[in-house]
């Protein structure tokens, strides 16, 4: 069974038809004319001059119809409303004007409707046509040979052109790994670059947060310990989904690198070589859990039930991947005689995860910012020790709070996929004018 990445249709108003044909995957060829139109009893049939045609239900056309009082061209939203839309609309009258270039329909109730030839013609319902608005490149899953040709990206140029930052969130979009290089290695390096994207995604750690080894840690990523293969905050319903971490400095000695796979891959050998384990795994809920205090919102508890692989309604696609030994509740929402072959069944995704051929490891140098998809990619790192000396004793953070001094120190931040979305769209479409 092939595995594709989840798309997003963008949910607003098209403003012309040039944007849909920048956004969609297949090029949607020019017509100049109409020739005829036909009725039948749901749909009006357009027949054009390169020996094609294409039909339209009445319903989906009067809902779309373009003039003021239905359309918001300004806001680029419907103004009617379905609540008003009668189910049994019908034209009364349709006429080609415009020497072909527009259908003119007179409905039942005596509205008029106009539209163009090329608007009808991105928006056709044939099934041979790939015409999804937004739709996410196919994924092109690796292993860890990716480690050699890891896709990188200067930071001054994707700030500075609109092509380089195209290419990168395009190569995030396809590979759901990238790293950006020449990043300098200060806190207000990653708001720049999260800011000519979007904006960050908040959660109860904050819009950013500062992975370092503190005294008195209310997250394992804030310790020296080794953090094993996971995807970030399980436990929200709708987490980040994806995430950056900026190296400004990192630990010197053995220890402190992150590794790397891609959790599609897992699916795949699962779904190959163990399909008992992989059906365990994308219909039984874990459980996964957060507990703690931070100052932006005080006390949090949040847990969330979800299968290890998130398909969408097509049960094809792998929308999401949840996977957190860090923070896999004790208190697991199954039946009894599903708890072992559940544990059965992440075992072998956490040994494949591992397996060398599947996964590699990588250092962060400061100035390097990696940049991946966290419904998709899993991290780890490796634990390390501090310095001898000070490095031992707790001092005191800008918040008061104890922590050690920064032998290593990890910028971290996440956007939402939606907005990298509509970000890669905006880019294609600029790109077309």
């Amino acid at each position: 069974m092939p595995f594709h990445w989840s798309s997003t249709l963008l949910r607003k108003g098209i403003p012309g038809s040039g944007l849909i044909r920048s956004l969609t995957q297949k090029s949607i060829p020019f017509i100049s004319s109409i020739l005829r139109v036909q009725e039948s009893e749901e749909c009006l049939t357009i027949e054009t001059n390169n020996s094609e045609s294409y039909s339209y239900p009445f319903l989906w056309l009067r809902d779309n119809c373009q003039c003021p009082q239905c359309f918001n061209s300004s806001s680029q939203s419907r103004s009617s409303f379905l609540r008003d839309l009668p189910p049994s609309v019908k034209p009364s009258a349709i006429q080609v004007k415009g020497s072909g270039l527009k259908a003119q329909i007179t409905w039942n109730d005596g509205h008029e409707s106009t539209f163009e030839s090329q608007w009808l013609l991105d928006r056709v319902f044939s099934d041979h046509v790939d015409k999804q608005v937004g739709k996410r490149s196919e994924p092109t899953v690796w292993d860890a040979s990716y480690k050699s040709t890891l896709m990188t990206f200067d930071y001054e140029e994707i700030l500075t052109k609109k092509s380089t930052m195209l290419e990168w969130l395009q190569s995030l979009d396809t590979m759901g790994l990238t790293m950006i290089s020449g990043m300098p290695p200060e806190v207000k390096s990653l708001p720049t670059l999260i800011e000519a994207v979007a904006f960050p995604r908040s959660t109860h750690y904050g819009q950013y947060f500062e992975v370092i080894a503190k005294a008195q840690p209310n997250n394992t990523a804030y310790t020296t310990s080794e953090l094993s293969l996971h995807l970030d905050l399980p436990y929200y319903k709708y987490k980040p989904g994806t995430q950056f971490l900026h190296c400004i400095k990192q630990f010197e000695g053995q220890g402190g690198d992150n590794r790397f796979v891609d959790g599609l891959k897992i699916a795949q050998i699962l779904a190959r070589s163990e399909p008992k384990h992989w059906n365990t795994l994308k219909t039984v809920p874990v459980t996964y859990w957060d507990y703690g205090s931070e100052d932006m919102v005080g006390r949090y508890l949040k847990f969330n039930s979800v299968p290890t692989f998130e398909l969408d309604r097509s049960g094809r696609r792998i929308h999401r991947i949840n996977y957190s030994d860090q923070v896999r509740a004790s208190h697991q929402n199954v039946p009894l005689a599903q708890v072992t072959p559940l544990y059965q069944a992440l075992i072998a995704f956490s040994q494949i995860a591992n397996s060398p051929q599947n996964c590699f490891s990588l250092k962060l140098s400061p100035g390097q910012c990696v940049v991946f998809d966290n419904l998709r990619v899993l991290h780890s790192r490796e634990g390390f020790t501090q310095s001898c000396g000070n490095d031992h004793e707790p001092q005191n953070d800008l918040n008061g709070g104890p922590q050690f001094p920064k032998s290593r120190h990890i910028h971290g931040a996440y956007i939402d996929w939606d907005e990298i979305e509509s970000r890669m769209n905006v880019l294609k479409l600029e790109k077309q004018d």
